[in-house]
């Protein structure tokens, strides 16, 4: 797996240097003022330039020209962007071996090294974090990794057995982990400021004892992606459209998300049918997450 297209600043006229690599911080629209700084120092980092140019690879973002950049050419410091305001943010930091980011409701510091760790500030703030490395620098199974929960501060640390995941408030926990060939999820709540996640079987995250993990479709936790899952969906569905209990543990609505909009529907369920119907055809042997990969081109069920 390639993250990071090494050559894109030489043959510009904006970013042309002597650097490697620079580190790119980038931001949603900042409605009050903030300092970006190298962490251990109080003051703005000097060599930092500021530019409302998108970075290259945030192809969602063209249309939002307002978003700011903060690229430096120092790419082995850790960094920290303080607001006077808490503020809605979204940033996201381009490490040469890893893009880490948060998007959070209500944040008033971002934090983050390019050791991977990944850390926020801010009140009663609904937050995601996320992580994706590159090939040789993640520990386990996993490159991506997406936790989300609400808190007043946050921090995930890689590690050399997993990462640690420190806040004020880790319960209503959900993490969506993706490698080559799986997307599994978690869900789990502690009254703990600190968790452990670690894979004591490979391919398999635990938060100590306290969790259970599915792969993405797999309701039921038999090992396959089939009919029954999709069945199971539209049935909890209903019910949830009902007003009544989905009869579902957290773990499996976040694995019944299985297009990843926030929400457990039809949609879903049909997405989870059609790669059953087209593994019982022949027509698609890959796993649950290449087929709803959008990279991948596939037949449906009639081979066509």
């Amino acid at each position: 797996m390639s993250l990071i297209n090494h050559d894109y600043f030489p043959g510009t006229e904006t970013y042309q240097s002597d650097a490697d690599f620079y580190a790119v911080l980038v931001t949603s629209p900042l409605t009050s003022e903030y300092t970006f700084r190298k962490a251990g120092e109080s003051e703005n980092f000097p060599d930092c330039k500021v530019t409302r140019e998108y970075y290259p690879t945030v192809t969602e973002h063209d249309l939002t020209p307002d978003w700011l950049n903060f690229t430096t050419p120092d790419a082995q410091n850790a960094y920290i962007l303080d607001l006077e305001n808490p503020q809605e943010l979204e940033a996201l930091m381009h490490y040469e071996d890893s893009i880490q980011s948060v998007v959070g409701s209500n944040l008033s510091q971002f934090a983050v090294s390019p050791d991977g760790e990944t850390s926020f500030k801010g009140e009663n703030s609904d937050y995601t974090l996320h992580l994706i490395f590159n090939e040789g620098t993640y520990p386990g199974s996993w490159y991506d990794m997406t936790i989300s929960g609400t808190a007043d501060k946050a921090s995930i640390q890689k590690t050399e057995n997993g990462y640690v995941l420190t806040s004020d408030n880790l319960k209503n926990i959900s993490i969506r982990l993706r490698n080559d060939t799986d997307i599994s999820v978690l869900h789990f709540s502690s009254d703990e400021n600190s968790i452990v996640l670690s894979e004591p079987r490979a391919g398999i995250l635990s938060a100590g004892e306290i969790a259970e993990s599915l792969s993405l479709g797999d309701l039921d936790g038999n090992q396959e992606i089939d009919s029954k899952d999709a069945a199971d969906l539209l049935t909890a569905a209903a019910l949830f459209g009902s007003g009544l209990d989905t009869g579902l543990t957290p773990t499996q609505l976040n694995a019944a998300d299985v297009n990843s909009d926030g929400d457990f529907n039809a949609v879903d369920a049909a997405l989870i049918s059609e790669y059953s119907a087209s593994i019982g055809a022949g027509s698609f042997s890959g796993t649950f997450a290449e087929y709803i990969s959008p990279s991948v081109t596939r037949k449906d069920s009639n081979g066509m």
